[in-house]
């Protein structure tokens, strides 16, 4: 059944408020999946604040059309717009987004991801996965702050090991003076 002209309207501005407020938007094909099956991926998604809803193509062609006619990252995100889309969003965790879509895409072979539009530039579904493999923001700061660390900590004990050494032969002079 064919929705009524406004509500057209409606879907496209959500269409295009999601993609102009969000830092990824990741296009998945789900084949074969019920409602039930969509729902569970979707909780699995909702406490990573990533949205996921099932848009028809021409709505999403359309709301792209609307931003910005001649971006080339839409005009190869809508060459991916075929058969049942789902489209995930997220305003602030973009690779978080892409690793859940990318396991559950290893997992079930039904899912797979298309595309997706990554701070306005295109990725395809090989780039979704190497960004899926590069982990969230809080672990890459972990590593950035494990390897800033790492030279520090092995100066310092470079600069203190001649100093503790010294004060342990020192102490063993001592040690062996007040015996003898």
């Amino acid at each position: 059944m064919a929705l009524p002209l406004s509500e057209k309207k409606a879907l496209v501005a959500e269409i295009k408020e999601t993609f102009e407020s969000s830092d990824i938007v990741l296009l998945a094909s789900v084949e074969r999946m019920s409602v039930a099956e969509i729902t569970a991926l979707r909780a699995k998604l909702r406490p990573e604040t990533v949205r996921l809803k099932m848009y028809k193509n021409t709505l999403v062609k359309r709301a792209m059309t609307e931003i910005d006619p001649d971006n080339p990252a839409f005009q190869k995100l809508g060459e991916s717009l075929k058969g049942f889309t789902l489209v995930a969003s997220t305003p602030e965790k973009p690779l978080v987004a892409c690793k859940i879509l990318s396991d559950t895409a290893k997992e079930d072979e039904r899912v797979r991801v298309k595309a997706a539009v990554f701070e306005n530039r295109f990725v395809s579904a090989d780039g979704v996965k190497e960004l899926a493999s590069i982990g969230s923001k809080d672990m890459l700061i972990a590593r950035l702050i494990g390897a800033l660390k790492s030279p520090i900590t092995r100066l310092h004990r470079s600069l203190t090991s001649p100093q503790s050494n010294l004060v342990l032969v020192l102490k063993a002079v001592a040690d062996k003076q007040e015996k003898g």
